[in-house]
This record gives C-alpha cells, structure tokens and sequence, in this order.
C-alpha cells in the first residue's frame, strides 16, 4: 500500500509540474488519467487516403501543442503511422519539454485472437512507443460480434502479462456490461481500472456507471 501511495504522489507531482490539474485516479493502480483526451478514431477510423491521414497527424500535434496530454487510439482504427509521424515530430519540436512521459497514451485491441501480446507488440512497433499507459480489451466480443476463441479469463490473464512485461502500465476494458466486469473480477489478479463505453445525455448509463463506482473502475467516455 506504501508503494502505491508512493507511486501516486509521484504521478500527482508530474501532474502538476506540467500545470495539468484535470487528472482523475485511474481505478485502484495508484496513476491518473487526464480527464480530456484527444481520440483518433471515428472520423479517422481506417484512413488510408494519403491527405486526410496527413490531416489526422496535424490535428494531433495541435492538439498536443493546445494542451492535450492524453491520445486515444487502437489497433482497430489502423491509424498507427500517422499517431506515430505525430508524435516523433512533436518529441523532437522542443525535446526538452515534449517528452513522451509527460503524455498518457491508451491503446485498445480488439483481435484477441491473434494473442494479445503479438497484437499488442505490433502495435507499439507501428507507433513507435514502447510502453501504452492504459490498455484496453476494445469489446468482449469480436469486431463481427462473435465470441473470442479463448476464454474471458484466458484473454485476460493475457492482459495481464502485459502489465508483468512492462508493455502496459494499466489494463482495463470498453464497451463491457457489468456482468462481463464482474466475471473479470471473480478471477483477476489485476483488477480492470476503467471501463470506456458510449455515455452522454442520450444514453446515461445509471446502472453501469453505478457499478463501476462502486467496483472503483474509472468509467472513460
């Protein structure tokens, strides 16, 4: 419990050497999350025509140069090269102050069944990092809604060997129901310490989010 105190204070401190004081605590792994990220999905989902992908790294580095320290992305998106060109030429744009461990990175993967920590290593190989701040489970199914050939807790325990290798710094899920979290629960060594889902004023989500608090899974929308 002293490390982990130790490790947040450490975290709260870099935090507010940087001036970010919008930060939430991420579950119980003693880290926080900025509470504004920057995601590079949706519109830039699959883009391979040239120009646009030119524009996604744009808007990337404006982003991390108007503030943003906290980039969402995933291997489903197939954007890697360009959060890739971004960040290189934003690190080398004042090296001093832009360094990579000053910016939070979340990272999600949907083909499990190619093994998570092949999935995951490519990843980090396409964008040239060497460790995600927050891993992600995309869905508890995959992307044609089937199951996953290995088990939950199989896909899990992955996951957790992640966090062991040093790759991940924390593992967590989306898009999950509250009784996929509670399977997790029953069996994990490293609890899930968020859960990003779809929530706005349309759709709330009272009894997931109520869940989560009380598991202390940090709900990310």
């Amino acid at each position: 419990m002293a490390q982990l105190d130790s490790q947040a204070q450490n975290e709260a401190a870099k935090a507010e050497s940087l001036g970010q004081r919008q930060l939430v605590p991420l579950g119980n792994t003693g880290l926080f999350i900025p509470a504004l990220g920057y995601g590079i999905g949706t519109a830039w989902y699959k883009t391979k025509d040239v120009a646009r992908g030119k524009r996604l790294e744009t808007c990337i580095k404006e982003a991390l140069d108007s503030g943003y320290i906290h980039i969402d992305e995933a291997e489903m998106y197939e954007n890697e090269k360009w959060l890739k060109s971004a960040l290189e030429e934003w690190l080398k744009s004042d090296p001093k102050q832009n360094v990579r461990e000053n910016i939070f990175i979340t990272g999600k993967i949907m083909r499990v069944d190619k093994g998570v920590e092949r999935v995951c290593r490519n990843s980090l190989k396409k964008t040239a990092l060497t460790y995600y701040d927050l891993y992600l489970i995309h869905a508890p199914f995959k992307k044609n809604a089937m199951p996953f050939k290995a088990s939950l807790q199989e896909v899990w325990r992955q996951m957790e060997t992640l966090v062991d290798k040093g790759l991940v710094r924390s593992i967590g899920v989306s898009n999950f129901r509250s009784q996929d979290i509670q399977e997790i629960l029953e069996y994990c060594r490293i609890r899930p310490c968020c859960n990003q889902i779809e929530c706005h004023p349309y759709l709330q989500q009272h009894e997931l989010r109520k869940f989560c608090s009380e598991q202390n899974i940090t709900v990310v929308s």
